[in-house]
This record gives structure tokens, C-alpha cells and sequence, in this order.
């Protein structure tokens, strides 16, 4: 229970800092593709 900052803490905070942007960008790319698809789907029609 001590208040000084804990190495663990720390490492815990930037793994899941980077699991959250990961999922960001990999939602974003998703996103673009299935964005893109629909565009050519509705184009192609």
C-alpha cells in the first residue's frame, strides 16, 4: 500500500494505453474498409 509510484502500476497503465489505441486504429482500418466496400458495392450496382 505504499503511494510512491509503482513500476507495475506504470506498466500495467501503458499496456493497456497501447491495447486501447491498437484497438483504435485497428477499428478505424476496419472501418475504412468496410466503408470503402460499400462505396464500390453501391457504385457497381
Amino acid at each position: 500500500m505504499s503511494e510512491r509510484a509503482d513500476p507495475f502500476s506504470i506498466v500495467v497503465d501503458a499496456n493497456v494505453l497501447a491495447g486501447a489505441l491498437t484497438r483504435n486504429i485497428i477499428l478505424s482500418l476496419v472501418g475504412g474498409r468496410i466503408l470503402s466496400a460499400l462505396l464500390v458495392v453501391s457504385y457497381t450496382r
